[in-house]
């Protein structure tokens, strides 16, 4: 799969799996108007990434909050096992606060990307990113699994567009 980002406001729709405009950075730097994840590639700059979970089969809900995670793994700890592992660790507590992971993959960086990866989460609501990010229980069992994170960590809201079928 391909991930787009773009900052001029006119990236290419086509074959879209998902489609959204940034809304709000809470913290880091994305600096992007959009973000499109399909299915083939459409332009040298599209990003093919690895995913470790996908549900992008079901479609977001315009009515949940959705979210962006960019992430930099700490002294080249990372891969696809080590993200696996974090998104299994996080599994019970991201399910009882009422989130959908739509996307978590590994990605190589480059001149336009410097992340390790990225993913695309689906909440309820606003509140139930916060609350998971202060849940004891997630902290506890993500604790080991998530010590491989580091570097550079961005976090944006993003607004859903329409996608044609």
């Amino acid at each position: 799969m391909f991930l787009d980002l773009s900052s001029e406001g006119s990236s290419n729709g086509n074959a879209a799996v998902l489609r959204a405009r940034i809304e709000s950075v809470a913290f880091g730097a994305l600096p992007y108007d959009s973000v499109i994840v399909r299915r083939q590639r459409v332009s040298d700059q599209d990003i093919a990434f690895e995913a470790v979970e996908e549900s992008t089969s079901a479609p977001p809900s315009e009515q949940h909050s959705f979210i962006m995670v960019a992430f930099q793994f700490g002294d080249g700890a990372g891969g696809t096992e080590t993200l696996l592992r974090y998104v299994r660790d996080r599994a019970p507590a991201l399910e009882r606060h009422g989130g959908r992971v739509y996307v978590s993959a590994v990605t190589p960086r480059n001149d336009r990307w410097c992340y390790d990866g990225f993913e695309l989460i689906e909440f309820p609501t606003p509140d139930a990113v916060q609350n998971l990010m202060g849940d004891a229980d997630y902290r506890a069992r993500t604790k080991n699994s998530a010590a491989v994170f580091g570097g550079e960590f961005s976090m944006a809201r993003l607004a859903l567009a329409a996608v044609a079928a």
